[in-house]
């Protein structure tokens, strides 16, 4: 599949990033848990695991539907591999930095605004620790399971249904001198896999 293949008309609720696909310790099954109570609750989101366009998409090609989606939604736990500032280690994260990166320019391009990122923690890992992962999820009011597993789901669902009839008409100045530029999405992402 190139890139003028894939289907840009289409838009979910949520972009549903994981760590450690094939590894016990990674949050997919946190993230396949999540996206049944979704499903349940109609929610429409793009899990690369389960939702059904994947099967005929390489992986690589999530950053193109991160931006698709009118939220983004990182699961982890204290397995998430970072570096000494607590950031996303890049190095071994490099998928959900790259649909981090994506998402990032559509707030910055004020396409969403920056609440629209949050990170759903679980297991060892709190709030406080998301915050450092990346600028995007500096400051937002994430879900952790610390405060009870049902209120976490119940703070999710309302988050994802919040606005989700209203106008998207955001007039959210973000301002970052250490964002690297100004770019169309679609542009960046060409240019990650060029």
């Amino acid at each position: 599949m190139t890139i003028s293949n894939i289907d840009f008309s289409y838009e979910y609720d949520v972009f549903i990033s994981y760590h450690g696909t094939n590894d016990q310790n990674g949050s997919t099954k946190k993230a396949k848990e999540i996206t049944e109570f979704l499903r349940e609750n109609g929610v429409t989101y793009f899990f690369y695991q389960d939702t059904p366009i994947t099967k005929n998409i390489p992986f690589v090609h999530t950053p193109f539907y991160a931006v698709k989606c009118r939220k983004f939604l990182l699961i982890a736990n204290e397995h998430i591999s970072t570096k000494s500032d607590k950031s996303i280690d890049s190095d071994v994260h490099n998928g959900i930095y790259q649909e981090i990166n994506a998402f990032w320019e559509k707030i910055y391009d004020q396409k969403c605004g920056p609440g629209d990122a949050r990170v759903y923690v679980y297991g060892d890992l709190t709030a406080k620790d998301a915050n450092c992962f990346h600028q995007m999820f500096s400051g937002n009011a994430h879900f952790d399971e610390h405060n009870g597993i049902d209120t976490a789901k119940k703070e999710l669902l309302d988050w994802i249904l919040e606005g989700k009839t209203e106008n998207k008409n955001l007039e959210t100045t973000i301002k970052n001198e250490r964002h690297p530029s100004n770019n169309n999405i679609k542009e960046l992402i060409i240019s990650i896999y060029e």
